[in-house]
């Protein structure tokens, strides 16, 4: 079965916690708590699928209830999760995340089977006939260089999409450059991108297109500072992107960049513009900000199509 886009990344669940404020030492209240599943190329994948787009995922849960929940919600969305390997010897991975009333995270991170996962565990032919592999981070060694094993053998076709996170920024360029010079399209936030290479987001982006990203695109945060800039090598093709979606209460900005990842593929797959993409990325990252966890208010293509006609009218 060939899938439009197939993900691959650390699979999480996610424990929420919202609180007033975070706290060096001490005591203070939770307001709120949510378990639910995560991952950032996860997320993403689930987002594509409920717009209707034929999806897959490379990774691997524990063998217990936490893992059968993961498969589970992907499945249930349409997601193909044959490449999903159930690990007995490590529980399945924890992310927990502190998020306090501004929207503001704090997430800490517990691999699990995820840092089990090994080359014998994909099946390269898996990839035939997708448009994109989306990558995202893991904490482990071995499987950052299973990643970079993998997009050198990619099918001719597949176009590799990356969202390296902070994980993989720390790591430094030399580290990411085997990813970085096969991306086709690659996401950074600003911070990311300045660990990364030490640049601005215009210097920075130029010196990722340098060393062979087809596209660049970097989130900003919104406000007046807009919502991404993107760079394609092209300067009469360099974009500041302003908001025009206003978000009244941000609840919880977890899963903002995966649910915005999900709306650029979406309009890469669909031949829009940079500008268009932009748009249905901005869309698409503004859906989650009003609810706690990263697949909240995810919308369905209609409802997705449906704003970005209104907005471009």
């Amino acid at each position: 079965m060939s899938q439009a886009v197939v993900g691959m990344g650390a699979m999480n669940m996610d424990r929420f916690y919202q609180v007033e404020k975070f706290i060096s030492e001490g005591e203070a209240q939770v307001a709120e708590s949510r378990v639910s599943p995560g991952g950032s190329a996860a997320n993403t994948i689930y987002a594509l699928s409920k717009l209707g787009l034929k999806t897959g995922f490379l990774g691997a849960v524990g063998h217990d209830a936490a893992g059968e929940r993961l498969v589970r919600e992907l499945a249930e969305v349409g997601v193909d999760t044959k490449g999903v390997k159930v690990k007995a010897g490590a529980p399945t991975g924890e992310a927990l995340a502190l998020v306090d009333k501004r929207g503001k995270r704090a997430i800490y991170v517990m691999p699990g089977a995820n840092s089990l996962l090994k080359t014998a565990d994909i099946d390269a032919s898996y990839l035939k006939g997708a448009a994109y592999l989306h990558l995202s981070s893991f904490a482990g060694e071995e499987q950052f260089q299973l990643q970079i094993e993998l997009s050198r053998r990619l099918p001719q076709e597949t176009r590799l999409s990356l969202a390296p996170g902070m994980l993989y920024a720390q790591r430094g360029l030399s580290a990411l450059l085997p990813l970085l010079q096969k991306a086709h399209l690659v996401f950074f936030n600003a911070q990311e991108l300045k660990v990364l290479t030490g640049e601005g987001v215009s210097a920075g982006a130029k010196r990722l297109h340098q060393e062979g990203c087809r596209i660049v695109v970097v989130t900003l945060g919104g406000g007046r500072r807009g919502v991404c800039y993107l760079w394609d090598g092209k300067e009469k093709e360099e974009y500041r992107v302003k908001a025009r979606v206003e978000v009244k209460t941000v609840v919880d900005t977890t899963g903002a960049g995966d649910a915005f990842c999900a709306g650029f593929l979406f309009g890469q797959l669909r031949g829009e513009s940079l500008a268009g993409c932009a748009l249905m990325a901005e869309i698409m990252a503004t859906s989650v900000l009003s609810g706690l966890g990263a697949r909240t208010g995810l919308p369905s293509a209609a409802k997705l199509m449906a704003e970005y006609e209104r907005r471009r009218a």
